[in-house]
């Protein structure tokens, strides 16, 4: 990621000046853009894809002792320990577990809860880290664990330049402005970052299907702001492995079944 901001300010290497032949200062980049200073970096929202935000239990009238706790990922409240024959939790209660497990993900038509639960999704960097939290299947559900990490050793620090737009997947797109106010949530992010940045602008980072939540946003936030909005605020969109032209395994899904 800094390599790529460093090419696209002052050119790859190939195209840089030797030691004794500097080349001008240039406030343009390889766009055409202005660029910030060297010494600046630009500040970051991490959008992640479909079943990559944890999500919570706030509420629950199925299974109270559960309140507090994750729902995705749990392998404990999906019955993983079934597959230890020595466990206190033995196979006779593994598929009752994941029966309730299931109720706690049900939504109604508009997505409203139903049967007595919330759930909503973990806020901040610690949302979209690792989505079981216990060992020792934490270092295997990783999502944006390492990326996190790596930006960490780089300077970025969580609050000031870079921040995570978590959201409850479950929810069609329209119903996550509808019941969380997710566009506008992550309109005050980007204006935050940007004031924190030094106002050059702010990066969005997608992953997979949190790209789709990404164009929703620019179209949300063209709409309500306008575009001289996003030319303010938005320096860049990084789209990480995208569908931007569909996903086919979802019309197999559709027409043959599938097995998640």
């Amino acid at each position: 990621w800094l390599k790529a901001q460093e090419d696209m300010c002052v050119g790859p290497p190939s195209a840089r000046a030797g030691p004794r032949d500097p080349p001008p200062p240039s406030p343009l980049g390889a766009n055409g853009r202005a660029c910030a200073p060297r010494q600046q970096r630009l500040p970051l929202l991490l959008v992640p894809g479909w079943l990559s935000t944890r999500l919570r239990i706030e509420r629950s009238a199925i299974r109270p002792s559960w309140e507090g706790g994750l729902l995705w990922l749990s392998l404990r409240r999906l019955g993983a320990s079934s597959l230890c024959a020595t466990c206190p939790q033995g196979p006779l209660q593994a598929p009752s577990l994941r029966n309730l497990w299931l109720r706690h993900f049900l939504l109604g038509a508009d997505g409203e809860d139903v049967d007595g639960v919330s759930v909503r999704p973990v806020d901040g960097l610690d949302g979209i880290a690792f989505l079981e939290p216990s060992e020792p299947a934490r270092p295997f559900s990783y999502v944006f664990g390492p990326l996190i990490d790596a930006l960490s050793h780089a300077g970025y620090r969580e609050g000031e330049d870079l921040e995570a737009a978590t959201y409850d997947w479950r929810l069609a797109p329209c119903l996550l402005q509808q019941r969380d106010q997710l566009f506008d949530r992550m309109v005050a992010q980007v204006e935050r970052l940007d004031a924190s940045g030094g106002g050059g602008g702010v990066a969005l980072v997608g992953h997979s299907m949190g790209n789709q939540v990404v164009r929703y946003f620019l179209s949300y936030a063209q709409a309500k702001h306008g575009q001289a909005w996003i030319d303010r605020y938005v320096h860049m969109w990084v789209a990480v492995g995208s569908p931007h032209l569909g996903a086919p395994k979802a019309a197999r899904a559709v027409l043959l079944g599938d097995r998640f």
